[in-house]
């Protein structure tokens, strides 16, 4: 069996067909959808871009929230300790002036019942004599 080739009009024509229906297929169908696909992937490659940029914003927020609660807590604990020694200095201050006031009183106290004592030992000094006579007479059984 032997092949016979021969070039005739025919293959030039096929050859023809063949370049133009590429020209046209690579014209009507394989440019647009390579720009359909090149677009495609811009969008693509576009929102994977806008997802990493929130993912990494994300991350970002999240540090800096946990870094505003650390801070708020030190803050809080701050505050919380200068409310106690505050407290700590009034409650002493009113302590202070309690017993300033409790003194003063017990020392108007002491001193009143002082010059009270000193008038009843006067009062008792200055009937002291009386007393002795009437104490003799009725231990005695009369008037000394």
């Amino acid at each position: 069996m032997s092949v016979d080739i021969s070039l005739n009009s025919s293959i030039i024509i096929q050859i023809v067909n063949f370049v133009v229906l590429i020209i046209a297929l690579n014209i009507v169908l394989y440019k647009p959808i390579r720009g359909i696909l090149a677009k495609r992937k811009a969008v693509v490659d576009s929102l994977s871009e806008d997802a990493k940029k929130a993912v990494y914003n994300a991350k970002e927020s999240e540090i800096k929230f946990r870094e505003d609660i650390k801070s708020a807590r030190i803050d809080g604990a701050r505050k919380k300790n200068e409310l106690i020694e505050k407290a700590a200095e009034e409650e002493s201050r009113i302590l202070s002036e309690l017993q300033k006031e409790s003194m003063a009183k017990f020392n108007e106290v002491k001193e009143k019942l002082s010059k009270e004592t000193e008038a009843a030992r006067a009062s008792l000094e200055k009937d002291i004599g009386e007393f002795a006579s009437q104490i003799a007479k009725k231990v005695l059984g009369r008037a000394v």
